[in-house]
């Protein structure tokens, strides 16, 4: 490989593999992307969109994965290379705002799998920026010719693209995460996980049943749901419960959400 080549095909993999990796992590917990989303509207005195943060971290997650996913494979290469170069130009600054700042304390770019301060991030983004650019520098010029079967496989993997990004989240969001991030996941040890975090742990009980409602009990605002959530009175970090049905057709899908 030349060497005026090698910086735009290392840019293309670095790029994409963190664009992947970001959607995904936001996808399989669309809950915390629209709650994390709900703070930085607040933050910036956008209440009025708050009603939308769940839609908002839907579009946020399929458009990060969709974005990675067209610069693997390299599907209409030049148009994901301007949109990550724009993409990265907003957040950098949106970031260098967080870092002095801090309006939101965690900026929630990785989900719960990597936890970064607001400066850490903005130096990630930084260094994010500089590749998206040599990506960008190194594919604008690029021209395929006009080629009708050409365009039809790539249209029709970008598609395929968005209808796994959305996939994801939509499953995640309808039932239990493809991976959870969270400590309190199915399986985990929950005491352990008390006893690392401090006791300083909140709850929220999140419950739906069949036929859609969503109902909550806690003292967080769920996305979606009716009713603000109503403190539990006394507070306690886990407490016991168990719900009984009068028949086994009638079930009700839980979980535990956290917060610190």
């Amino acid at each position: 490989m030349k060497k005026h080549a090698l910086w735009p095909a290392l840019s293309r993999w670095i790029v994409a593999l963190v664009f992947i990796f970001s959607g995904f992590v936001k996808g399989v917990d669309p809950w915390g992307t629209a709650i994390k989303l709900g703070e930085y509207l607040r933050a910036f005195s956008m209440d009025w969109l708050v009603g939308a943060q769940f839609a908002l971290s839907i579009l946020l997650s399929v458009t990060e994965m969709t974005i990675g996913l067209c610069l693997l494979f390299r599907v209409r290469e030049r148009g994901a290379a301007r949109l990550a170069l724009l993409f990265m130009g907003f957040f950098t600054v949106l970031t260098l705002v967080l870092a002095l700042w801090n309006p939101v304390a965690d900026c929630g770019c990785f989900g719960d799998a990597v936890k970064l301060t607001n400066w850490q991030t903005f130096y990630k983004n930084i260094l994010l920026s500089a590749f998206a650019l040599l990506l960008w520098r190194g594919v604008r010029h690029e021209r395929h010719g006009h080629d009708r079967q050409r365009s039809i496989v790539e249209n029709s993997m970008v598609f395929f693209f968005l209808l796994f990004s959305s996939g994801v989240g939509i499953y995640s969001m309808r039932h239990l995460p493809l991976v959870d991030f969270l400590p309190f996941k199915v399986g985990a040890n929950i005491p352990a996980q008390l006893a690392s975090a401090g006791g300083d742990v909140t709850t929220t009980l999140v419950y739906r049943i069949p036929r859609g409602t969503i109902r909550c009990a806690g003292n967080t605002s769920i996305p979606g749901s009716r009713n603000e959530c109503r403190p539990v009175v006394p507070p306690s970090p886990i407490f016991p419960f168990s719900i009984r049905t009068a028949t086994m057709r009638r079930r009700c899908s839980l979980r535990l959400a956290k917060s610190f």
